[in-house]
């Protein structure tokens, strides 16, 4: 993928429309998805998905600069997807919800396979949904989106330990939530825990 990224950042920067069109195909479920994690409006991300595609076209002869073309997607479009709740916050009278859900994808990345998978996303589920908000976005940008700490970092604009703390006080908590339903997590999700022990 960070390939095949390279080449379509380096073909839109020539201003290549079939590389653009491949690139809005690659990702533009992933920002959606991405989006349901922050909000319900689905206008709402859908505008700001138009508005980072336009920003990439008008913008394309700078991409070959761009470290990470899925992190600086994702960061552009969480920036703009904040920037439109906000402004529909000032033309409704409701508070709006941010980061009430979360994905089945993310969940079953998190238990061991077995027979029972169905019984267990749905508790797992429910222990995803005590958790912050934050705690909750940052799970779903690193196990579903599979972005390394330092870009989703970037995408929260937190700072990289920032980040490695609340990935290890979100999987804390979650551990402490499913151990008392006796759900067993991954072998990979625990030694994400004991690497932030050592660290």
């Amino acid at each position: 993928m960070v390939e095949k990224d390279e080449v379509i950042k380096l073909e839109i920067a020539h201003g290549s429309e079939y590389a653009f069109s491949i690139l809005y195909d690659e990702y533009v479920n992933l920002l959606f998805n991405y989006g349901r994690q922050i909000t319900d409006q689905e206008h709402l991300i859908e505008d700001s998905i138009q508005e980072v595609f336009l920003t990439i076209w008008n913008g394309r002869q700078n991409l070959e600069y761009i470290r990470s073309l899925k992190a600086y997607l994702m960061t552009c479009f969480r920036r703009s997807l904040m920037h439109n709740l906000k402004s529909e916050k000032r033309r409704s009278l409701f508070q709006v919800d941010i980061m009430t859900k979360t994905t089945e994808a993310s969940i079953e990345m998190t238990i061991v396979d077995s027979e029972a998978v169905s019984d267990r996303n749905l508790k797992l589920k429910e222990a995803v949904s005590k958790l912050g908000k934050r705690q909750q976005e940052v799970l779903f940008l690193i196990y579903h989106d599979s972005l390394t700490y330092e870009d989703a970092a970037k995408v929260m604009n937190l700072s990289t330990k920032t980040l490695y703390n609340l990935v290890y006080e979100a999987m804390k908590k979650l551990k402490s939530l499913l151990l008392k339903n006796v759900i067993f997590i991954s072998f990979y999700l625990l030694s994400v825990i004991d690497y932030k022990i050592k660290f």
